[in-house]
């Protein structure tokens, strides 16, 4: 049952649900929602809207709602809407009303920014590396197949015959997947920057500059 259900006499029609819905794609933020859950509700406990008790209940919760995703006894439908609804309900299953006041002075759109900007940055990082490697290993390739030449894909047969007969080249064809991989993680960088650097308020002058570098 949806959080809102108990405001009207009917429920959404199946359609409307599953057109509604975002937790198929949402749901790989679960990670990001909790933590940015459990950094909101010490921020309630800092500013005294919040008891310390209550604080430390809602944080063992999550943490329980976290273990129990990821050991694969929660899992999540289009009748949970969002992975945001879906945590929410599950802490009220699990701690009762105190679950509740995870809501407190939070709107669905600071969960929806937070949740998105975590995950980014992670999945940015994780490019990086990933990008890393695949350089390694072209490299690698290079110095391994350096004696061959290696003509382009798109050369008439002519020209790889006489291609073959020439002298073998210094990889120009690696240097150029290179000089484009090399290309894309600066760029990842720079957004991995934008996000780091850009608040809630925008700085669009620091924007800028930094899009200006990745053109």
């Amino acid at each position: 049952m949806a959080l809102w259900d108990g405001r009207f006499e009917k429920g959404m029609d199946e359609l409307v649900m599953e057109f509604n819905a975002s937790i198929g794609f949402d749901q790989r933020m679960y990670n990001e929602d909790i933590d940015g859950s459990i950094a909101h509700v010490r921020m309630l406990a800092k500013c005294g809207i919040m008891s310390e008790e209550e604080r430390d209940k809602i944080i063992a919760g999550l943490n329980t709602i976290r273990e129990k995703i990821e050991s694969g006894e929660i899992t999540f439908t289009v009748e949970d809407e969002d992975i945001h609804m879906g945590i929410e309900s599950r802490l009220i299953e699990e701690i009762g009303d105190t679950g509740k006041k995870l809501h407190t002075a939070r709107s669905r759109n600071d969960q929806v920014q937070v949740d998105l900007r975590l995950y980014t940055r992670k999945e940015i990082c994780a490019m990086i590396e990933e990008l890393i490697g695949l350089e390694e290993v072209i490299l690698r390739k290079a110095e391994q197949y350096k004696a061959r030449s290696v003509p382009p894909a798109d050369m008439p047969e002519p020209e790889i015959k006489a291609e073959k007969e020439q002298k073998p080249a210094e990889s120009p064809a690696d240097e150029g997947i290179l000089s484009a991989l090399f290309r894309d993680k600066d760029r990842t960088i720079i957004l991995s920057l934008i996000l780091l650097l850009i608040g809630e308020d925008g700085n669009y002058e620091l924007l800028l500059a930094l899009l200006y570098l990745l053109m």
